[in-house]
């Protein structure tokens, strides 16, 4: 569930605060086969969620500020690094 971390957990949310807590059913001995299948159903989706590169959706925008400087993600350097993107220097001190 890694990569899915957000994903999985806001899907914990809904299922068991929205969802399950709504419904107010009564503790019996059957608690741990709903946990568990419940378990199931957020593996799977965090497995579909990642399977389908969901986390393209939940960006901050860093490449496209990337690009936006002229550097590819993938060859991507450090900004302080990067001669390119610091301010020329006018030679005075």
């Amino acid at each position: 569930m890694g990569r899915a971390s957000l994903f999985t957990f806001i899907a914990q949310y809904g299922l068991y605060v929205a969802f399950i807590g709504r419904l107010r059913l009564p503790y019996t001995t059957l608690w741990p086969m709903l946990f568990l299948a419940s378990i199931v159903l957020l593996s799977q989706g965090a497995a579909v969620w990642d399977g389908f590169e969901g986390n393209r959706f939940l960006t901050v925008g860093i490449l496209l500020l990337l690009q936006r400087n002229g550097l590819r993600a993938g060859n991507a350097q450090i900004i302080s690094s990067n001669s390119d993107l610091l301010p020329a220097q006018s030679g005075h001190c």
